[in-house]
């Protein structure tokens, strides 16, 4: 385990987790164990029912031999040393369904059974395991369903009602939003992340998981219509806000949950997790422009990007903490960036970027609320031609007097002429940085060429 939830630990990218001795987390091992036996994706309980028959069968009934009772501790121990020297991906990976590693000695179970009484104890198990299992066997190559992966079935009654595991380092089919000491998990199929924030489905409830490593006060989220008249519902743990938006409308909401539902321990870092729900009455359809990269396979042609549809409801972005939002992040103090005297019509170029913090509190480099670097374009008689510039992520957070030197990205106007460049920061989704005291800017006088004028 590692300080925050996201972390992908040293020992997951070699095999020297087998050849040490594992640290022992008394809290991290006994929820492990909980989400080893009915975990929503991994429960042996839930994925091989007849394991918890026959240990029952075994106890009620079974001749209790000394070697049957070593198989028992056997089965045990495997589990443990799962459990204990990979506690981040003790299941295996995602791309399997229930615990790839275990399933291999599930068979071992069938050994402890000596008789089978009451003989209705088949039907019940039948049962349950129909109940369990019912969409799998019905299904064997995968659910036809919006972003569809071999877990699809546990979004469904009654695996629902089992608990995420919390611990494990990834679940295909989860969206998973990181931010500053916090992230934010919801199923790809009810939500597509747009920037800091994401889209939710429209017409109904969509459930996801905040988890923090500090107890949330009073929180800023931030909620934009996208269909005709919501009406959207937010809740953040026990506490909740009611709104109407049209397409477009844009409003700040301010949560104050009490407490959190429950408390998770991945490695030594407790992490406190508050249940989020966004509910909408409505939605239409919008169109994103999905990324992948290049496969192994030579043999299919490669897309390297097509445009999806959405049927979302409304735009949800969780700011952070309200103070947080309010500090005062402004003051700046620009050292000399260098910037080009010419740039060709619509070019982009990195320029060198140095500035100081001056402020009382530090620049945040990840979340939806981050400090970024960006830029204005000014016409020669002052007026605004490029508000938004592109924004270049800090490459680390910068604490108060903390200097940065980075290459920053810049496109010239695409018209010809004489502009002013004028770099500035922006505090994403409260304020640009000189519309605020202390916000200095830095200016320069910048000779924008027809395309091609600069080549010999």
């Amino acid at each position: 385990g590692g300080a925050r939830p996201d972390e992908v630990t040293a020992e997951a990218r070699n095999w020297s987790w087998l050849l040490r001795i594992p640290p022992l987390r008394p809290r991290e091992a006994t929820q492990n164990i909980g989400y080893f036996l009915w975990g929503r994706h991994t429960g042996l309980l839930l994925y091989f029912p007849f394991a918890g028959i026959c240990v029952a069968l075994f106890l009620l009934h079974g001749r209790r031999s000394l070697a049957r009772w070593l198989l028992l501790a056997a089965l045990a121990s495997v589990a443990l040393f799962l459990l204990l020297f990979i506690s981040w991906n003790w299941q295996g990976g995602g791309g399997f369904i229930g615990n790839r590693y275990f399933v291999n000695v599930v068979p071992g179970f069938l050994f402890l059974v000596t008789a089978i009484r009451p003989l209705p104890v088949v039907a019940a198990g039948y049962g349950l395991a129909g109940l369990l299992l019912g969409p799998l066997l019905l299904s064997p190559f995968g659910l036809n369903v919006p972003a569809p992966t071999l877990q699809a079935h546990a979004r469904n009654f009654p695996l629902r009602l089992f608990p995420y595991e919390l611990t494990l380092r990834n679940l295909p089919g989860y969206h998973i939003l990181s931010a500053p000491e916090s992230r934010l998990i919801v199923r790809e199929d009810l939500a597509v992340p747009r920037g800091g924030g994401f889209w939710v489905a429209g017409s109904m409830r969509t459930e996801a998981l905040l988890l923090t490593a500090e107890p949330l006060g009073r929180t800023t989220l931030s909620v934009t219509g996208l269909a005709p008249q919501t009406s959207i519902r937010v809740a953040l743990g026990d506490a909740s806000a009611s709104l109407e938006l049209g397409p477009g409308e844009n409003r700040r909401v301010e949560l104050t949950p009490i407490r959190p539902a429950k408390l998770r321990y991945r490695g030594e870092q407790q992490w406190r997790v508050y249940p989020f729900e966004v509910t909408t009455d409505r939605g239409a359809v919008v169109h994103w422009t999905l990324y992948r990269a290049p496969g192994a396979c030579v043999y299919f042609d490669h897309n390297e990007s097509f445009e999806e549809p959405f049927y979302a409801g409304a735009e949800v972005t969780i700011l952070g903490p309200s103070d947080y939002l309010e500090q005062n992040v402004y003051a700046v103090e620009w050292q000399d960036p260098d910037v080009p005297t010419t740039m060709e019509a619509g070019q982009e170029v990195e320029i060198m970027t140095r500035v100081k913090n001056g402020s009382p509190s530090s620049w945040t480099a990840r979340g939806a609320a981050r400090v970024a670097l960006s830029y204005h374009w000014l016409a020669a008689d002052g007026s605004m031609v490029t508000k938004d510039g592109l924004r270049t992520e800090l490459a680390r957070p910068v604490a108060s007097g903390q200097e940065l030197s980075q290459r920053q990205r810049v496109a010239a106007p695409s018209r010809p002429g004489r502009y002013t460049l004028e770099l500035d920061l922006v505090f994403e989704h409260v304020s640009w940085f000189a519309e605020r005291n202390g916000g200095a800017t830095h200016k320069a006088t910048v000779e924008v060429l027809p395309r091609g004028a600069s080549t010999p």
